[in-house]
């Protein structure tokens, strides 16, 4: 992870596929350490970590019939708010990883002003992205764009979905609630986020909204 992050590639990403590895339900020990092995030699001979992960799923489902699946859990409750009309200007906001008894890592993660957006995740196939996440956020979690001057969120649906704490103090509000929780077929509208909001995403990825 180390070499990874010295020549600029993205080190969680492999550190969060070595995750799912260990975690997975659907392969033996012996399957698991075979897949260790795949991962560190494919990601090394390839100098790419998106291509490394990619080798070790073709190989998980052309020949063990596994899959990386996500760490399941539950997220609080909470209510949807309507969107209100878009504004023409807005600042450039950022992500600051927060621990529980409030600690955060010093890095901020920039949310882009392309219209694809920034998508957070744990095994993202898009760029930008965001891999500094928990065991129980999903390969494609949330994605956050800019349109019309505001900032929103949308739940990709995940396993364990996405909470957002106002940090205006108007309570908590279901981005996408946790798969078990999902009416079928209902689709769930993004949710505009602002500076000192939290996104939650499952219980054990938190990020702080700030302006970057």
């Amino acid at each position: 992870m180390s070499i990874l992050a010295e020549y600029g590639l993205d080190d969680r990403l492999y550190a969060n596929a070595l995750g799912r590895i260990r975690s997975s339900d659907d392969h033996s020990p012996r399957e698991k350490s075979t897949l260790f092995l795949m991962l560190f030699v494919a990601t090394g001979a390839l100098a790419d970590p998106a291509q490394g992960v990619a080798t070790v799923e073709r190989f998980c489902d052309n020949k063990t019939g596994g899959h990386f699946g996500t760490t399941e859990t539950t997220v609080g409750r909470g209510f949807l708010r309507s969107l209100d009309q878009p504004r023409t200007v807005a600042p450039n906001l950022g992500l600051l990883r927060t621990h529980a008894g409030n600690s955060v890592d010093m890095q901020i993660h920039p949310l882009t002003r392309d219209p694809r957006g920034t998508v957070i995740g744990s095994l993202p196939k898009t760029s930008p992205s965001i891999t500094d996440v928990g065991a129980d956020a999903s390969r494609e979690h949330l994605r956050i764009w800019l349109e019309g001057g505001r900032w929103y969120a949308q739940g990709l649906g995940s396993t364990n979905g996405t909470v957002l704490e106002s940090g205006a103090g108007d309570g908590d509000i279901v981005i996408e609630p946790p798969r078990d929780q999902r009416e079928p077929g209902k689709i769930y509208p993004p949710v505009e986020i602002e500076n000192s909001d939290r996104l939650h995403l499952g219980l054990y990825t938190t990020f702080l909204v700030i302006v970057d």
